[in-house]
């Protein structure tokens, strides 16, 4: 017995004749078996729906008919035998079996080209895998010739000879001798020598040519010294600093992807907070001390125990750089949590990410969540976790976009060939649904796709999607550049994979797209649902027509004004006061 019946006739025009076929045929069928689903082309579907209790399609709408029809097991053609348009002609039930082959031609065709691309993207894995395989045998081979190197330098002669002249050394000046002690202060002041220069290599060699090679002889320790003094005269001349913040090293200043750390950094600074970026620690940088970046803000590429001089400072921590904290003096540690622990971009290994998390959790003065379904996630550990998205530079936006009067270079020539542009800048990564976007170019040739950021893991050469005519990667740009190319966007979008990761996101863009006023086109993401004027496109075909529906916005004023406010009341100034707060009230466990 079917299930679903679709029934087709001249039924919803008022017709008493046909209408009374139509109750007679749903009495029996309904009597024959009650859980029967009924569909019913009709003239008037509210009424057909309203007076027979079942579902309805409009008679002109042949799309949704044949819809319909895959989905029934059974077609009736009833009252009158015939499908009829409005001029009278009728669509027989050959031209609905057309109309079938012709869906089922159609979705074959469409499954042999996805066929076709997997195929091509397995020769293009199998090409790559091929080329790791031809170099891994090259770098066995290289490792193979260092070896032996290394063993023929150890038969040699001159290595014996090394080996006789340490002994001898070792015989002259014992560890800890006199003779020992001066040949470290040779050392030392040749150093100092080439450094800092020749008054202060003297004062090293008449003050530590005794002292022998401890803490106080080594290099490091005078490096210290100095940058200590450094740290010393910058929290001297902001006493007044309501708060003294330091950021544990994440991620170096000058990355082509501004981040949240950054963004916090010169908020708390406008907040009247003394506030020290710490970049990762490279002994060999040229760019070693403090470097003032703005008013209250510096970078801080030193070694994180000169740090200790800072007395109680608010220490913001991420999940892997947690370690850190032990190097701080009596910190108050606001600890960030900003994505799944499994997202790819953080380093280490899951069961320790896990570990660290966990006792960030239990041990830090406040917890934050930038998130929905983080916060959901810490909540049962920490009931007072703030949660705290991610925000706007909404001036700098504004003033860069007012700023611009002409298109950068590189986008210039893709403005003459398209009217509409359809942007995303950001990083390009696994999370990004590049089939999605290659489908949406697919069916708007009209449109120009503009890509703008790094090839994060490798997977937008992968994906092949450059080779579409109307998509164009412009490559990473400097942080204050992206608002001159968003300046030219029609529509801004974030087309993101939905999944556990994607869902745990507050994309950096959505805001700032805002503040320049532009028509946003997400994916069905949670944390973009959350605010108003975001066109959230919950499969392919939805988020194409909310691209369209976006660009006809493109001009409505009380839209833009709408994702305006939306982008003020969501400022990274909004989100550091909220941060303060939660430190003042002292509410952290």
């Amino acid at each position: 017995m079917p299930k679903k019946v679709l029934i087709a006739g001249y039924h919803g025009f008022g017709n008493t004749g046909d209408e009374t076929i139509l109750t007679a045929m749903l009495q029996s069928l309904r009597a024959s078996e009650p859980t029967l689903e009924l569909v019913v082309v009709s003239g008037s579907p509210e009424m057909t729906a309203a007076r027979h209790s079942v579902r309805s399609v409009l008679w002109t709408d042949l799309p949704a008919i044949v819809a319909a029809a895959e989905e029934c097991d059974l077609v009736i053609l009833g009252g009158g035998g015939i499908f009829q348009n409005y001029r009278g002609r009728s669509i027989t039930a050959s031209s609905l079996l057309s109309s079938f082959a012709d869906g089922q031609i159609g979705q074959r065709a469409e499954r042999e080209n996805e066929i076709g691309e997997l195929q091509a993207q397995s020769a293009v894995q199998n090409r790559r895998i091929a080329t790791l395989q031809g170099q891994l045998a090259e770098r066995e081979n290289e490792i193979g010739e260092l070896r032996a190197q290394i063993e023929s330098v150890e038969r040699s002669f001159g290595w014996g000879l090394l080996q006789l002249l340490w002994r001898t050394g070792s015989w002259l000046a014992p560890r800890g001798t006199l003779r020992y002690r001066a040949f470290y202060a040779m050392i030392l002041t040749q150093w100092v020598l080439r450094t800092e220069g020749v008054g202060a290599a003297w004062r090293a060699a008449r003050s530590e040519a005794w002292r022998g090679p401890g803490a106080a002889m080594t290099i490091h320790s005078r490096q210290e010294e100095r940058l200590s003094r450094e740290l010393q005269a910058i929290i001297a001349q902001h006493e007044s600093a309501l708060e003294t913040v330091i950021f544990l090293p994440s991620v170096e200043w000058n990355i082509s992807l501004f981040q949240r750390p950054q963004q916090l950094s010169l908020a708390l600074a406008r907040q009247n907070c003394l506030v020290l970026f710490c970049e990762p620690w490279n002994p060999g940088a040229r760019s070693i001390g403090f470097h003032r970046l703005d008013d209250r803000l510096y970078t801080a590429h030193v070694p994180l125990r000169v740090l200790k001089g800072v007395r109680s400072p608010v220490a913001f921590t991420l999940v892997y750089n947690g370690a850190c904290l032990s190097e701080l003096d009596s910190a108050r540690v606001v600890y960030e949590h900003i994505d799944e622990l499994d997202v790819s971009l953080f380093p280490g290994d899951i069961d320790a990410l896990e570990r660290d998390h966990v006792k960030l959790l239990r041990e830090a003065t406040y917890v934050v969540a930038t998130a929905e379904k983080l916060l959901g996630q810490v909540s049962e550990l920490r009931p007072d976790a703030l949660l705290c998205p991610n925000g706007v530079d909404y001036h700098l936006i504004r003033r860069t976009i007012d700023e611009t009067t002409k298109p950068p270079d590189d986008l210039k020539p893709l403005l003459k060939d398209a009217s509409l542009v359809v942007g995303y800048y950001g990083a390009l990564a696994e999370w990004f649904d590049y089939d999605l976007l290659a489908r949406a170019a697919a069916e708007r040739p009209h449109y120009r796709f503009v890509l703008i950021g790094p090839d994060y893991d490798g997977s937008i050469g992968k994906s092949s999607i450059t080779k579409l005519e109307n998509i164009s990667w412009l490559g990473p740009k400097p942080y204050p550049d992206v608002a001159r190319y968003l300046k030219y966007f029609d529509v801004a979008t974030i087309p993101f994979k939905l999944n556990d990761i994607t869902h745990a996101v507050s994309p950096l863009k959505l805001f700032e797209y805002m503040a320049g006023r532009k028509p946003v086109v997400t994916t069905d993401m949670r944390e973009c649902r959350r605010y108003p004027g975001v066109l959230i496109g919950g499969n392919p075909r939805e988020f194409i027509k909310r691209l369209d529906e976006a660009l006809a916005r493109r001009d409505d004023h009380a839209y833009l004004a709408q994702v305006d406010q939306v982008a003020r009341d969501n400022s990274w100034d909004v989100r550091a006061q909220a941060i303060l707060q939660l430190i003042r009230s002292g509410e952290g466990s």
